[in-house]
């Protein structure tokens, strides 16, 4: 436990941050899987987390549609602008060679939260970007129909029904409060 902390020092964190965070810590991440001697390989081939080549190829060929998702899934609110653009362009671009995805859809890894609105409509120039989706739940996007809203799926208890529920819930109670849309500031100057 006291390697496990001091890796986290190293990084300017406690250990339950460094465990805790949304930001991807590759390097901190590895290290203390290493410490607590966790098989990162292992895993992932028992676990199988994420979907195969095959089983997206099936995907598309039943009619999905399989949007990008970053490189390295960063949260974009701490990353440059010019990361975020290379972030976005890469990812659309690997899809395609890999897979011959036609449609450029993106999702925002943790939402569009807190991004310049310049940055967003730099997006618009991305060659051939169709679309991009936050995370805010079912709620109108000034920007729509190039930002659509996405409602998360996971992290929440009960059924997906009572999930869904609770967000068109949410849905209503915005629109009678008047906060039935995204609407962003512009940039600080």
């Amino acid at each position: 436990l006291q390697a496990a902390a001091a890796a986290a020092a190293e990084h300017g964190l406690t250990l339950a941050q460094a465990l805790h965070s949304r930001v991807p810590r590759r390097n901190l991440l590895c290290r203390l899987a290493e410490i607590v001697q966790f098989d990162v390989a292992g895993w992932l081939a028992s676990e199988q987390p994420y979907l195969t080549s095959g089983q997206v190829r099936e995907l598309l060929a039943a009619g999905f549609t399989i949007g990008a998702h970053s490189l390295d899934h960063p949260r974009f609110s701490v990353i440059t602008p010019g990361e975020g653009l290379r972030q976005v362009q890469h990812s659309l671009q690997w899809l395609n060679e890999r897979f011959q995805v036609q449609e450029r859809v993106f999702a925002f890894p943790y939402g569009e939260f807190d991004l310049p609105l310049s940055f967003l409509r730099s997006l618009q120039g991305v060659s051939g970007l169709q679309m991009v989706f936050g995370t805010r739940g079912i709620v109108q996007d000034e920007l729509e129909p190039f930002i659509v809203q996405r409602m998360l799926a996971e992290g929440h208890t009960g059924s997906f029904r009572s999930h869904l529920r609770n967000e068109l819930n949410l849905q209503l109670q915005r629109k009678l409060s008047g906060r039935g849309i995204v609407r962003r500031r512009a940039d600080a100057v």
